[in-house]
C-alpha cells in the first residue's frame, strides 16, 4: 500500500519518498509514487518534509534508472546530509501540480471534502485517500471511520468548487 498523500500534508502533491543515500557524494534514491518520469526530470525545485516541516530542496541533477529516481540535491554534497533525507516524502505545491484531464483529481484536493450518498444524506467528510493496488479508498469520518471504494460505478461527480463528493447509491 502507498499514500500519495496523507493527511499531514494534504496541499502537497507527494511524488515519492526518499529511501536512502547512494554513493559518498549525497545523491539520494527516491521510489516514485508514479511513473511520468519525465516531469520528474524536468523539476528543478522540490519540497521535502524534513523534521514534519517542509523544506525547499533544489535539484541540481537528476536520473530515472530501473525505476528508481536518483537525485542530487544542491547543498547536499555528503553522505551525511543525504542520510538525514532519508524517509522523507518528496513533492511539489499542489498549485503547481500538472493539470489533469476533466474529471480526474488529485488525492490531496480530495481532502475535506464532504461526502454525500445519492439522496444527499451526509455521510461524513474526507479525511485520508489510500492506494491500493487495484483501487484507491476514500476514508471518510462520520458517525464512524469508514472506508469507500474510489471507483466510477461508486461515486456519481465530485465538485471541488462545491466541496462536495456523491455517491450513485443510497447510503444503509
Amino acid at each position: 500500500m502507498l499514500r500519495s498523500s496523507n493527511n499531514d500534508f494534504p496541499d502537497y502533491l507527494i511524488l515519492g519518498k526518499v529511501l536512502k543515500p547512494r554513493g559518498l557524494k549525497g545523491e539520494v534514491k527516491i521510489f516514485p509514487f508514479f511513473k511520468d518520469f519525465n516531469r520528474l526530470l524536468l523539476l528543478e525545485e522540490v519540497y521535502l518534509n524534513v523534521s514534519k516541516t517542509w523544506e525547499k530542496y533544489w535539484v541540481e541533477r537528476s536520473v530515472v534508472r530501473e525505476g528508481f529516481w536518483y537525485v542530487f540535491f544542491k547543498n547536499v554534497d555528503s553522505l551525511e546530509k543525504a542520510e538525514q533525507l532519508r524517509n522523507s516524502f518528496v513533492s511539489i505545491p499542489g498549485k503547481e501540480a500538472p493539470s489533469l484531464p476533466p474529471c480526474h483529481h488529485y488525492h490531496f484536493q480530495l481532502y475535506h471534502l464532504f461526502v454525500k450518498d445519492a439522496v444527499g444524506k451526509f455521510l461524513g467528510k474526507v479525511v485520508d485517500v489510500v492506494n491500493h493496488e487495484v483501487v484507491d479508498y476514500l476514508i471518510v469520518e462520520g458517525d464512524s471511520l469508514f472506508s469507500i471504494p474510489l471507483v466510477d460505478t461508486l461515486i456519481e461527480n465530485i465538485n471541488l468548487d462545491k466541496g462536495e463528493i456523491f455517491l450513485k447509491v443510497p447510503w444503509v
